[in-house]
């Protein structure tokens, strides 16, 4: 039995097996590092300063993994 598809699905399933077998970078441990960040109210009076942890054991997926201080928030009040 033969099966004919039009010209369409066949770009499209050329387009696909291209897609798939072309030789890319690999990008699972492109991760950005953890940042500093700091968020301020709108009357600029008060801010929060988050600061990254360094464990990630209890994250999902890293059982094992060491487990280090978690990540903290700091607030503050700007002086005037």
């Amino acid at each position: 039995m033969t099966v004919r598809i039009g010209p369409a699905a066949a770009a499209a399933l050329l387009l696909a097996t291209l897609a798939l077998a072309a030789p890319g970078r690999p990008r699972g441990d492109d991760w950005p590092a953890p940042q500093i960040r700091e968020v301020f109210a709108p009357s600029r009076e008060y801010f929060v300063r988050v600061i990254p942890g360094k464990g990630i054991g209890e994250t999902v997926g890293f059982r094992g993994a060491p487990t280090g201080p978690p990540a903290t928030a700091r607030t503050g009040r700007c002086g005037r």
